[in-house]
Protein backbone atom coordinates (compact mmCIF):
# COMPACT_ATOMS: atom_id res chain seq x y z
CA UNK A 1 0.00 0.00 0.00
CA UNK A 2 1.23 3.49 -0.87
CA UNK A 3 -0.17 6.67 0.66
CA UNK A 4 0.65 9.97 -1.01
CA UNK A 5 0.21 13.39 0.56
CA UNK A 6 1.51 16.93 0.24
CA UNK A 7 2.01 17.54 3.96
CA UNK A 8 2.38 15.71 7.24
CA UNK A 9 -1.19 16.21 8.47
CA UNK A 10 -2.58 14.80 5.23
CA UNK A 11 -0.43 11.68 5.55
CA UNK A 12 -1.51 11.20 9.16
CA UNK A 13 -5.18 11.48 8.16
CA UNK A 14 -4.70 8.73 5.59
CA UNK A 15 -2.89 6.60 8.15
CA UNK A 16 -5.80 7.01 10.55
CA UNK A 17 -8.27 5.82 7.91
CA UNK A 18 -6.14 2.77 7.14
CA UNK A 19 -5.67 2.03 10.84
CA UNK A 20 -9.43 2.14 11.55
CA UNK A 21 -10.19 -0.13 8.59
CA UNK A 22 -7.49 -2.65 9.59
CA UNK A 23 -8.73 -2.75 13.20
CA UNK A 24 -12.30 -3.42 12.05
CA UNK A 25 -11.04 -6.26 9.84
CA UNK A 26 -9.04 -7.77 12.69
CA UNK A 27 -5.71 -6.94 11.03
CA UNK A 28 -2.60 -5.30 12.43
CA UNK A 29 0.07 -3.24 10.62
CA UNK A 30 3.75 -4.01 11.15
CA UNK A 31 5.45 -0.66 11.64
CA UNK A 32 8.86 -2.28 11.11
CA UNK A 33 7.89 -2.92 7.51
CA UNK A 34 6.60 0.61 6.95
CA UNK A 35 8.34 3.93 6.41
CA UNK A 36 7.63 7.55 5.55
CA UNK A 37 9.67 9.05 2.69
CA UNK A 38 9.90 12.83 2.24
CA UNK A 39 10.73 13.56 -1.39
CA UNK A 40 10.60 17.35 -1.30
CA UNK A 41 9.81 20.31 0.92
CA UNK A 42 10.62 20.74 4.60
CA UNK A 43 11.53 17.53 6.41
CA UNK A 44 9.10 17.65 9.37
CA UNK A 45 8.77 14.55 11.49
CA UNK A 46 5.29 14.87 12.96
CA UNK A 47 5.46 11.52 14.72
CA UNK A 48 3.42 9.55 12.17
CA UNK A 49 1.45 6.69 13.72
CA UNK A 50 -0.85 3.90 12.65
CA UNK A 51 -2.88 1.92 15.16
CA UNK A 52 -0.90 3.69 17.90
CA UNK A 53 2.45 2.49 16.51
CA UNK A 54 5.08 4.99 15.44
CA UNK A 55 6.33 4.89 11.84
CA UNK A 56 9.90 6.08 11.32
CA UNK A 57 11.05 8.33 8.51
CA UNK A 58 13.39 6.61 6.06
CA UNK A 59 15.72 7.36 3.18
CA UNK A 60 14.65 4.41 1.01
CA UNK A 61 11.96 1.77 0.73
CA UNK A 62 11.50 -1.36 -1.36
CA UNK A 63 8.01 -1.45 -2.84
CA UNK A 64 6.84 -4.31 -5.09
CA UNK A 65 10.43 -5.28 -5.76
CA UNK A 66 11.55 -1.77 -6.76
CA UNK A 67 13.84 0.31 -4.56
CA UNK A 68 12.63 3.89 -4.11
CA UNK A 69 14.85 6.50 -2.45
CA UNK A 70 14.50 10.16 -1.54
CA UNK A 71 16.37 12.82 -3.44
CA UNK A 72 16.32 14.28 -6.93
CA UNK A 73 16.33 10.86 -8.57
CA UNK A 74 14.07 8.39 -6.78
CA UNK A 75 15.46 5.40 -8.74
CA UNK A 76 19.16 6.14 -8.36
CA UNK A 77 19.67 3.39 -5.79
CA UNK A 78 17.59 0.98 -7.87
CA UNK A 79 19.96 1.48 -10.82
CA UNK A 80 22.97 0.71 -8.65
CA UNK A 81 21.35 -2.51 -7.48
CA UNK A 82 20.39 -3.55 -11.00
CA UNK A 83 23.87 -2.90 -12.33
CA UNK A 84 25.34 -4.96 -9.48
CA UNK A 85 23.00 -7.81 -10.45
CA UNK A 86 24.13 -7.58 -14.06
CA UNK A 87 27.80 -7.63 -13.06
CA UNK A 88 27.13 -10.63 -10.85
CA UNK A 89 25.35 -12.32 -13.75
CA UNK A 90 28.32 -11.78 -16.02
CA UNK A 91 30.58 -13.47 -13.46
CA UNK A 92 28.14 -16.33 -12.86
CA UNK A 93 27.69 -17.29 -16.52
CA UNK A 94 31.46 -17.41 -16.98
CA UNK A 95 31.84 -19.74 -14.01
CA UNK A 96 28.85 -21.95 -14.85
CA UNK A 97 29.59 -22.45 -18.54
CA UNK A 98 32.31 -25.02 -17.93
CA UNK A 99 34.31 -26.64 -20.70
CA UNK A 100 32.37 -29.91 -20.44
CA UNK A 101 29.22 -28.10 -21.59
CA UNK A 102 28.26 -26.20 -24.73
CA UNK A 103 29.51 -22.79 -23.67
CA UNK A 104 27.53 -20.89 -26.30
CA UNK A 105 24.20 -22.47 -25.35
CA UNK A 106 24.66 -22.57 -21.58
CA UNK A 107 25.89 -18.98 -21.36
CA UNK A 108 22.95 -17.61 -23.33
CA UNK A 109 20.38 -19.66 -21.43
CA UNK A 110 21.64 -18.65 -17.99
CA UNK A 111 21.92 -14.97 -18.91
CA UNK A 112 18.55 -14.70 -20.68
CA UNK A 113 16.50 -16.84 -18.29
CA UNK A 114 17.88 -15.63 -14.95
CA UNK A 115 19.69 -12.31 -15.07
CA UNK A 116 17.89 -10.45 -17.85
CA UNK A 117 14.51 -10.79 -16.04
CA UNK A 118 16.20 -9.68 -12.81
CA UNK A 119 17.66 -6.46 -14.22
CA UNK A 120 14.64 -5.58 -16.39
CA UNK A 121 12.09 -6.13 -13.61
CA UNK A 122 9.68 -3.21 -13.51
CA UNK A 123 11.06 -1.62 -16.70
CA UNK A 124 7.50 -1.31 -18.04
CA UNK A 125 6.73 1.40 -15.48
CA UNK A 126 10.07 2.52 -14.03
CA UNK A 127 11.89 5.20 -16.00
CA UNK A 128 15.63 4.81 -16.63
CA UNK A 129 17.69 6.90 -19.00
CA UNK A 130 19.42 5.51 -22.07
CA UNK A 131 22.81 5.91 -20.40
CA UNK A 132 21.84 3.33 -17.78
CA UNK A 133 20.60 0.82 -20.38
CA UNK A 134 23.78 1.31 -22.40
CA UNK A 135 25.88 0.46 -19.35
CA UNK A 136 23.99 -2.83 -19.03
CA UNK A 137 24.40 -3.38 -22.77
CA UNK A 138 28.18 -3.25 -22.30
CA UNK A 139 27.94 -6.11 -19.80
CA UNK A 140 25.68 -8.11 -22.12
CA UNK A 141 28.12 -7.74 -25.00
CA UNK A 142 30.85 -9.09 -22.74
CA UNK A 143 28.67 -12.13 -22.03
CA UNK A 144 28.06 -12.70 -25.76
CA UNK A 145 31.76 -12.27 -26.51
CA UNK A 146 32.56 -14.93 -23.89
CA UNK A 147 29.98 -17.34 -25.31
CA UNK A 148 31.49 -16.99 -28.80
CA UNK A 149 35.12 -16.98 -27.70
CA UNK A 150 35.85 -14.16 -30.16
CA UNK A 151 38.28 -11.28 -29.95
CA UNK A 152 37.48 -8.09 -28.06
CA UNK A 153 37.57 -5.93 -31.20
CA UNK A 154 34.73 -7.76 -32.98
CA UNK A 155 32.04 -5.23 -33.84
CA UNK A 156 29.04 -4.88 -31.54
CA UNK A 157 26.72 -5.43 -34.52
CA UNK A 158 28.31 -8.84 -35.00
CA UNK A 159 27.74 -9.69 -31.33
CA UNK A 160 24.09 -8.62 -31.62
CA UNK A 161 23.61 -10.73 -34.75
CA UNK A 162 25.32 -13.86 -33.42
CA UNK A 163 24.22 -13.61 -29.79
CA UNK A 164 20.52 -13.53 -30.56
CA UNK A 165 19.78 -11.23 -27.62
CA UNK A 166 17.63 -8.12 -27.74
CA UNK A 167 19.29 -4.93 -26.56
CA UNK A 168 18.08 -3.45 -23.28
CA UNK A 169 16.74 -0.40 -25.12
CA UNK A 170 14.67 -2.73 -27.31
CA UNK A 171 13.37 -4.57 -24.24
CA UNK A 172 12.38 -1.27 -22.60
CA UNK A 173 10.55 -0.03 -25.70
CA UNK A 174 8.63 -3.29 -26.02
CA UNK A 175 7.71 -3.50 -22.32
CA UNK A 176 6.50 0.10 -22.08
CA UNK A 177 4.36 -0.13 -25.21
CA UNK A 178 2.83 -3.42 -24.03
CA UNK A 179 2.05 -1.88 -20.63
CA UNK A 180 0.54 1.18 -22.32
CA UNK A 181 -1.82 -1.10 -24.27
CA UNK A 182 -2.69 -3.00 -21.10
CA UNK A 183 -3.38 0.29 -19.32
CA UNK A 184 -5.58 1.40 -22.18
CA UNK A 185 -7.71 -1.79 -22.02
CA UNK A 186 -8.14 -1.94 -18.24
CA UNK A 187 -11.58 -1.74 -16.65
CA UNK A 188 -12.75 1.75 -15.76
CA UNK A 189 -12.65 1.10 -12.01
CA UNK A 190 -8.96 0.16 -11.95
CA UNK A 191 -6.84 2.74 -10.17
CA UNK A 192 -4.00 2.67 -12.68
CA UNK A 193 -6.34 3.61 -15.52
CA UNK A 194 -8.11 6.26 -13.47
CA UNK A 195 -4.80 7.90 -12.55
CA UNK A 196 -3.75 7.88 -16.21
CA UNK A 197 -7.06 9.46 -17.26
CA UNK A 198 -6.65 12.20 -14.64
CA UNK A 199 -3.12 12.87 -15.90
CA UNK A 200 -4.36 13.20 -19.46
CA UNK A 201 -7.27 15.42 -18.45
CA UNK A 202 -4.92 17.74 -16.53
CA UNK A 203 -2.29 17.52 -19.28
CA UNK A 204 0.32 16.16 -16.90
CA UNK A 205 3.23 14.48 -18.70
CA UNK A 206 5.47 12.43 -16.47
CA UNK A 207 8.77 10.85 -17.41
CA UNK A 208 6.93 7.62 -18.17
CA UNK A 209 4.57 9.37 -20.60
CA UNK A 210 7.53 10.88 -22.42
CA UNK A 211 9.27 7.51 -22.68
CA UNK A 212 6.12 5.93 -24.14
CA UNK A 213 5.84 8.77 -26.63
CA UNK A 214 9.47 8.29 -27.65
CA UNK A 215 8.87 4.55 -28.01
CA UNK A 216 5.93 5.23 -30.32
CA UNK A 217 8.03 7.60 -32.42
CA UNK A 218 10.65 4.87 -32.81
CA UNK A 219 7.98 2.86 -34.62
CA UNK A 220 7.12 5.81 -36.84
CA UNK A 221 3.96 7.00 -35.06
CA UNK A 222 3.23 10.54 -34.00
CA UNK A 223 1.76 11.04 -30.56
CA UNK A 224 -1.86 11.46 -31.73
CA UNK A 225 -1.60 8.50 -34.12
CA UNK A 226 -0.14 6.29 -31.41
CA UNK A 227 -2.75 7.17 -28.79
CA UNK A 228 -5.61 6.44 -31.19
CA UNK A 229 -4.00 3.31 -32.64
CA UNK A 230 -5.76 -0.01 -32.07
CA UNK A 231 -2.94 -2.53 -32.01
CA UNK A 232 -2.47 -6.00 -30.51
CA UNK A 233 0.37 -7.24 -28.33
CA UNK A 234 1.64 -9.44 -31.13
CA UNK A 235 1.70 -6.53 -33.56
CA UNK A 236 3.64 -4.42 -31.05
CA UNK A 237 6.24 -7.16 -30.59
CA UNK A 238 6.59 -7.72 -34.34
CA UNK A 239 6.91 -4.01 -35.12
CA UNK A 240 9.50 -3.44 -32.40
CA UNK A 241 11.55 -6.43 -33.61
CA UNK A 242 11.33 -5.29 -37.25
CA UNK A 243 12.32 -1.73 -36.38
CA UNK A 244 15.41 -2.71 -34.37
CA UNK A 245 16.37 -5.25 -37.03
CA UNK A 246 16.37 -2.47 -39.63
CA UNK A 247 18.52 -0.33 -37.35
CA UNK A 248 20.90 -3.26 -36.97
CA UNK A 249 21.12 -3.77 -40.74
CA UNK A 250 21.87 -0.09 -41.28
CA UNK A 251 24.64 -0.26 -38.69
CA UNK A 252 26.11 -3.32 -40.45
CA UNK A 253 26.50 -1.27 -43.62
CA UNK A 254 28.64 1.28 -41.78
CA UNK A 255 31.19 -1.29 -40.57
CA UNK A 256 33.91 -2.11 -43.08
CA UNK A 257 34.74 -5.39 -41.33
CA UNK A 258 31.14 -6.59 -41.67
CA UNK A 259 30.52 -5.98 -45.37
CA UNK A 260 30.76 -9.70 -46.15
CA UNK A 261 28.79 -10.58 -43.03
CA UNK A 262 25.95 -8.33 -44.18
CA UNK A 263 25.68 -10.23 -47.46
CA UNK A 264 24.99 -13.48 -45.64
CA UNK A 265 23.13 -12.46 -42.47
CA UNK A 266 19.78 -10.68 -42.85
CA UNK A 267 18.22 -11.50 -39.47
CA UNK A 268 19.36 -11.39 -35.89
CA UNK A 269 19.26 -14.58 -33.92
CA UNK A 270 21.15 -17.35 -32.25
CA UNK A 271 23.13 -19.71 -34.44
CA UNK A 272 23.14 -23.38 -33.49
CA UNK A 273 25.70 -26.01 -34.36
CA UNK A 274 28.50 -23.61 -35.25
CA UNK A 275 30.14 -22.73 -31.96
CA UNK A 276 31.66 -25.09 -29.42
CA UNK A 277 34.34 -24.75 -26.76
CA UNK A 278 37.54 -25.20 -28.73
CA UNK A 279 40.09 -22.79 -30.16
CA UNK A 280 38.71 -23.29 -33.65
CA UNK A 281 35.26 -22.14 -32.54
CA UNK A 282 36.55 -18.78 -31.34
CA UNK A 283 38.59 -18.36 -34.52
CA UNK A 284 35.46 -19.21 -36.51
CA UNK A 285 33.69 -16.31 -34.78
CA UNK A 286 36.61 -14.01 -35.63
CA UNK A 287 36.45 -15.11 -39.26
CA UNK A 288 32.69 -14.58 -39.50
CA UNK A 289 33.17 -11.11 -37.98
CA UNK A 290 35.92 -10.27 -40.48
CA UNK A 291 38.40 -9.81 -37.62
CA UNK A 292 40.58 -12.92 -37.90
CA UNK A 293 44.14 -11.87 -37.00
CA UNK A 294 45.59 -12.34 -40.48
CA UNK A 295 48.45 -10.40 -42.02
CA UNK A 296 46.00 -8.85 -44.49
CA UNK A 297 44.05 -7.41 -41.57
CA UNK A 298 47.26 -6.21 -39.91
CA UNK A 299 48.37 -4.53 -43.14
CA UNK A 300 45.50 -2.08 -42.72
CA UNK A 301 47.20 -0.81 -39.57
CA UNK A 302 50.79 -0.63 -40.84
CA UNK A 303 52.04 -4.23 -41.26
CA UNK A 304 53.83 -4.48 -44.62
CA UNK A 305 54.01 -8.17 -45.59
CA UNK A 306 50.82 -10.13 -46.33
CA UNK A 307 52.45 -13.39 -47.45
CA UNK A 308 51.00 -16.45 -45.73
CA UNK A 309 53.19 -17.42 -42.78
CA UNK A 310 52.33 -21.10 -43.17
CA UNK A 311 52.67 -21.92 -46.89
CA UNK A 312 54.58 -18.81 -48.02
CA UNK A 313 52.37 -18.70 -51.12
CA UNK A 314 49.39 -16.37 -51.40
CA UNK A 315 47.93 -13.58 -49.35
CA UNK A 316 47.18 -14.49 -45.75
CA UNK A 317 43.47 -13.71 -45.52
CA UNK A 318 40.36 -15.52 -44.35
CA UNK A 319 39.58 -17.13 -47.70
CA UNK A 320 43.15 -18.39 -48.12
CA UNK A 321 43.28 -19.95 -44.66
CA UNK A 322 39.83 -21.55 -44.81
CA UNK A 323 39.94 -22.83 -48.41
CA UNK A 324 43.20 -22.21 -50.27
CA UNK A 325 46.25 -22.87 -48.08
CA UNK A 326 47.92 -26.13 -49.24
CA UNK A 327 49.84 -26.50 -45.99
CA UNK A 328 46.61 -26.58 -43.95
CA UNK A 329 45.14 -29.63 -45.67
CA UNK A 330 45.00 -28.73 -49.34
CA UNK A 331 42.53 -26.70 -51.34
CA UNK A 332 38.82 -27.12 -50.66
CA UNK A 333 36.16 -27.17 -53.35
CA UNK A 334 33.56 -25.42 -51.25
CA UNK A 335 32.19 -21.89 -51.11
CA UNK A 336 33.40 -19.58 -48.37
CA UNK A 337 29.78 -19.14 -47.25
CA UNK A 338 29.42 -22.85 -46.51
CA UNK A 339 32.89 -23.13 -45.02
CA UNK A 340 32.00 -20.42 -42.46
CA UNK A 341 28.49 -21.72 -41.81
CA UNK A 342 26.52 -18.92 -43.46
CA UNK A 343 24.90 -21.35 -45.89
CA UNK A 344 23.49 -24.67 -44.79
CA UNK A 345 25.85 -27.56 -45.35
CA UNK A 346 27.35 -30.59 -43.70
CA UNK A 347 28.57 -30.21 -40.14
CA UNK A 348 31.74 -32.04 -41.12
CA UNK A 349 32.71 -29.06 -43.28
CA UNK A 350 32.44 -26.73 -40.29
CA UNK A 351 34.65 -29.05 -38.25
CA UNK A 352 37.22 -29.02 -41.05
CA UNK A 353 37.16 -25.22 -41.03
CA UNK A 354 37.69 -25.13 -37.27
CA UNK A 355 40.55 -27.60 -37.53
CA UNK A 356 42.24 -25.53 -40.24
CA UNK A 357 41.86 -22.36 -38.20
CA UNK A 358 43.31 -24.03 -35.09
CA UNK A 359 46.20 -25.46 -37.10
CA UNK A 360 46.88 -22.07 -38.66
CA UNK A 361 46.84 -20.35 -35.28
CA UNK A 362 49.26 -22.81 -33.69
CA UNK A 363 51.66 -22.70 -36.62
CA UNK A 364 51.68 -18.90 -36.77
CA UNK A 365 52.43 -18.81 -33.05
CA UNK A 366 55.49 -20.97 -33.74
CA UNK A 367 56.59 -18.72 -36.61
CA UNK A 368 56.15 -15.54 -34.59
CA UNK A 369 57.86 -17.09 -31.59
CA UNK A 370 60.92 -18.13 -33.59
CA UNK A 371 61.11 -14.70 -35.24
CA UNK A 372 61.05 -12.96 -31.85
CA UNK A 373 63.75 -15.34 -30.63
CA UNK A 374 66.00 -14.46 -33.55
CA UNK A 375 65.48 -10.76 -32.93
CA UNK A 376 66.38 -11.18 -29.27
CA UNK A 377 69.56 -13.08 -30.19
CA UNK A 378 70.55 -10.36 -32.61
CA UNK A 379 70.11 -7.67 -29.99
CA UNK A 380 72.20 -9.63 -27.48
Amino acid sequence: MVLLGQEGNEIQSLLNICGIWATEMGMEFNQKKSAVLVFSGIRLNNGWEIQGKKIEEGERYRYLGVNISVGKDMFSEERQILRAKAEKGRAVVKSRAMWTFDRYTITRQIWKSIFVPAVTFGSAIVVHKNKFWESLETLQRDVIRFSLGCRFNCAREFLEGEGGMSSFIEREVRSKLLYWRRLKNLEEDRWAKRVQEVKEAMRIRTGWDRRVEIAGRRLGYKKRDWVELDITDRQIKCQVTAMFTNVWLESLGKKSSLQEYKKWRKVRGGVQGIYSNGMGSGLMADARAGMLDTLELRSKFGEASVQCRVCRAGRENIDHIVRGCEALGGRREISLEKALGFESGEMSELEITKARLSNWRKRTWVVEGSREGNLNEGVG
